[in-house]
């Protein structure tokens, strides 16, 4: 096995770990994990959380993350020479849990979801959730689509 084979190898099961242990944490502090990358740095490792929550993700919610995480990686002694990055997700990352569309109603999406056998792209404005069928005006008409149909979700920035 080649080394660089081996250090892939490693590095996939230690990101294995880390999101595990991010995912007790987020869970904990009540938040939604939404992605973990670890990056082999020269000067040690670097790995990114981000998270959301129902209201939004502030500075403070970052650190509160941070600092209960970081107790648990060193508690469970995953990663030498580590720095941890916290963030909220951007304003291009799609939505990937039905917990993050409530704070997005009124506003408008661009949308990728299935309608039967067809694949639709549209653009329109979330009007209700019920459940996990979500309600969005396109086009003058409200269309009703569950949430498991969707394939990507991303919020629609207007200035």
């Amino acid at each position: 096995m080649s080394p660089f084979r081996g250090l892939f190898l490693f590095m996939d099961i230690v990101e294995k770990q880390l999101r595990e242990v991010a995912e007790e944490t987020a869970k904990l502090l009540n938040f939604i994990l939404l992605d973990v990358s670890l990056f082999r740095k020269r000067k040690g490792n670097l790995v990114v959380f981000v998270i959301d929550d129902d209201d939004g993700i502030d500075l403070q919610d970052c650190a509160n993350f941070s600092r209960a995480l970081i107790t648990e990686i060193e508690k469970r002694n995953l990663l030498d020479n580590y720095r941890v990055e916290v963030s909220s997700p951007g304003v291009d990352r799609p939505l990937k849990y039905l917990r993050q569309y409530p704070k997005h109603i009124n506003r408008e999406f661009e949308l990728k979801y299935t309608d039967g056998e067809i694949e639709k792209n549209v653009i329109g404005k979330l009007i209700q959730i019920n459940n996990d069928k979500l309600s969005f005006l396109i086009k003058d008409q409200i269309v009703t689509i569950e949430f498991d149909r969707i394939k990507k979700a991303k919020v629609k920035v207007s200035f």
